[in-house]
């Protein structure tokens, strides 16, 4: 299993190998691309708490304007990989 951590502040699109999330920071959605249908993407806020997933899609929205302001995580996760992303919400 490989475990990645990759952060990326204050510009309009982040891709890391294939994975691509943006806006961030973000007010309303972010969006995240994905290289393959075969990923489960999770919101964790800065505590760990999960508060959405989605699994085997390409492309995932996830509405963050309910939330409150600050750090969140993206976790991308397959059969052999986890990548966590960090972004923030305005």
């Amino acid at each position: 299993m490989t475990i990645k951590v990759n952060s990326c502040i204050g510009i309009e699109e982040w891709t890391t190998g294939d994975v691509k999330f943006y806006p961030n920071p973000t007010q309303d959605i972010i969006t995240i691309e994905l290289p393959n249908a075969h990923c489960t993407v999770t919101l964790l806020d800065i505590n760990g708490r999960i508060l959405e997933q989605s699994k085997n899609q390409l492309k995932t929205n996830f509405m963050v304007s309910k939330y409150a302001k600050g750090v969140y995580f993206l976790k991308v996760s397959d059969l052999n990989t986890i990548q966590s992303y960090k972004f923030f919400k305005d």
